[in-house]
């Protein structure tokens, strides 16, 4: 290369020169015989091993450098550490660890704008949710991603309580259903029902001018929560 002259191609990109050699063989007659075939079989089959072990090895470097990023907790980390982990998906579809990640990044951006800009923040929210789910049809029994999916909707209750008392009263619900969700598949989880407690005290609150009679039994049930924890 300092010489100026042109990098060969398997030097440049060894794994598509072998895949365009393969490709030459591939076009052989029958009459070569299975056995070549089958040779060609397992090299193309070998190289996109090497391709799929390529391209985990580039999500992972991705993924940690996301979670760099996400440890200095500014917006404009937070930012990048979401673009890296998007670039590790992009990689690896199936990373439900870089989904997970990035929907705490988006949660966390989303309570750093919250007072500035709340309509901003809900967008935020409802991101990390989107990204809390895909995790999951990844990895079902991902209960951290039920715990954080359950704080990210009451993050959202809060936002349109005032304007919107039943939207709030419905985000708070389905709060507590990720969290029980979350118990059912780790029951010692006493963050999942600390938190669910707090839903439970913030639901008594919203509902407390219209229906008196239901706010004793909230904040029941959130002592109860409270005790389990």
């Amino acid at each position: 290369d300092g010489l100026g002259l042109p990098v060969p191609k398997f030097v440049e990109d060894p794994l598509a020169h072998g895949q365009a050699a393969l490709e030459g063989v591939a076009e052989m007659p029958e009459a070569a015989g299975d056995e070549t075939q089958g040779l060609v079989a397992r090299a193309r089959k070998r190289l996109e091993d090497a391709r799929a072990d390529i391209a985990d090895d580039e999500a992972n470097t991705l993924f940690l450098q996301g979670v760099a990023a996400q440890r200095k907790g500014t917006r404009e980390a937070l930012q990048n550490a979401c673009n890296r982990y998007e670039q590790a998906v992009a990689k690896q579809s199936r990373f439900p660890e870089a989904l997970y990640n990035w929907g705490t990044a988006l949660g966390d951006i989303g309570e750093l704008v919250t007072a500035e800009d709340p309509e901003a923040a809900r967008g935020y929210y409802e991101q990390a949710g989107e990204k809390y789910q895909q995790a999951l049809e990844i990895k079902p029994d991902k209960h951290e991603a039920l715990n954080n999916w359950g704080i990210a909707l009451g993050d959202l209750a809060g936002l349109v309580a005032e304007e919107d008392a039943e939207a709030a009263r419905q985000y708070y619900e389905q709060a507590g259903e990720k969290y029980q969700q979350a118990l059912e598949i780790k029951p010692d989880k006493h963050e999942a029902l600390y938190n669910w407690g707090i839903a439970l005290d913030d639901l008594a609150r919203l509902v407390a001018a219209k229906e008196p009679e239901a706010v004793r039994g909230y904040y029941e049930d959130a002592c109860e929560k409270y005790e389990q924890a």
